[in-house]
């Protein structure tokens, strides 16, 4: 039960990391991506937030997963996702390869489409508490006051 709530914490710090993110950069996700896709120091140091394709050409075929900061970004992965689904009705790229990436970027997509895990509402905490107070309440009555 800890875990499960400290899980929920945690993403719930990370969705709200990522909105700071967007109300600190404001720049547009369009042009952040341009950015991204020249500055190849970035793609030397962060290669966990690229998915990339071989092509016939020497250089691989990046999909985008983070923004400049190294975080991943729904946008991001919307993004990539269209693109890779567009490649594939194109039939020029390996078609094994091309649908590992969707399935991966739909997992990530699906990921970061749920909504905000949000805290239990104070009825259902309230209700634990009484529970646990009426449980020690019985415990008192039963074994150490037993004749009251």
């Amino acid at each position: 039960m800890k875990n499960n709530s400290i899980k929920e914490e945690f993403h719930m710090l990370n969705e709200l990391l990522r909105k700071a993110n967007r109300l600190i950069n404001p720049v547009g996700y369009k042009s952040e991506l341009g950015m991204i896709t020249k500055n190849k120091s970035l793609i030397k140091k962060c290669p966990k937030c690229y998915l990339s394709l071989a092509t016939k050409g020497r250089d691989n075929l990046l999909f985008p997963i983070c923004n400049m900061a190294g975080a991943e970004d729904p946008r991001f992965i919307r993004f990539s996702l269209k693109l890779a689904n567009k490649l594939r009705c194109l039939n020029k790229f390996d078609n094994i390869k091309l649908d590992g990436i969707i399935k991966k970027l739909n997992n990530l997509n699906s990921r970061f489409s749920k909504d905000i895990p949000k805290p239990a509402n104070m009825a259902s905490k309230k209700g634990v508490t009484t529970r646990h107070f009426h449980t020690i309440d019985k415990y008192i009555k039963d074994k150490i006051r037993p004749n009251d």
